[in-house]
């Protein structure tokens, strides 16, 4: 397991580091990309259906692989979160952010919101901390990170033969690529992907 030990105002001790709000704003208003809401791709009766995409243009399933396939080789296990906030004295743990991977610690991290704006005035008595705690997802959830077990991997395996056979479909995010990945290496993927994958793809049609 990596681990990171820092005590910064920010997520990440890198020194290069963004928030991207802007830059998706930026790509989602763009006249060259149509964006559309409340649209399930498992449903048969939308025009955007998996069904009716397949082979026509490149698809790239960024949601549970297994799903996608229709769990015709039995199911990935996902994880998902649910939240619980709380005041407490003084500043703790006085991070932004700390991860708690012991066994017998019912949550995984806490978050400490005051500590990602050092710039603002807060009570010094008191503060506001939120607990993740992490657990399997079940039938009918929706799968937050990929569990990748290691007695998995085969059938992971056999959802990415399946996928490969497809023309135009590719597989990206953690849960698509069934991967933990973290943020700057999704993004990361995600560029990399256009350049070998649909970009080729397209020109092929041409």
């Amino acid at each position: 397991m990596p681990i990171n030990q820092f005590f910064s105002a920010a997520c990440s001790p890198d020194e290069a580091r963004a928030l991207i709000a802007r830059q998706a704003g930026e790509l989602a208003g763009s006249p060259m990309i149509e964006v559309r809401l409340s649209t399930d791709s498992f449903d048969a009766s939308q025009a955007c259906h998996r069904d009716a995409l397949r082979g026509r243009v490149p698809v790239v399933c960024t949601g549970p692989v297994d799903r996608y396939l229709d769990y015709s080789r039995g199911r990935c296990p996902g994880a998902r979160s649910t939240w619980g906030s709380s005041t407490q004295t003084g500043d703790s743990p006085g991070t932004g952010v700390m991860n708690r991977p012991d066994a017998d610690v019912a949550y995984t991290r806490i978050i400490e919101p005051r500590c990602f704006h050092p710039e603002c005035d807060y009570p010094w008595d008191r503060t506001v901390i939120m607990k993740e705690y992490s657990r399997l997802a079940g039938e009918g959830d929706e799968p937050y990170y990929p569990v990748d077990a290691p007695q998995d991997r085969e059938m992971l395996l056999a959802y990415r033969d399946l996928v490969a056979r497809e023309e135009g479909v590719f597989l990206g995010g953690r849960l698509g690529a069934y991967k933990y990945l973290g943020m700057h290496m999704t993004i990361g993927s995600a560029l990399s992907m256009v350049d070998n994958c649909p970009v080729p793809f397209l020109q092929s049609c041409d």
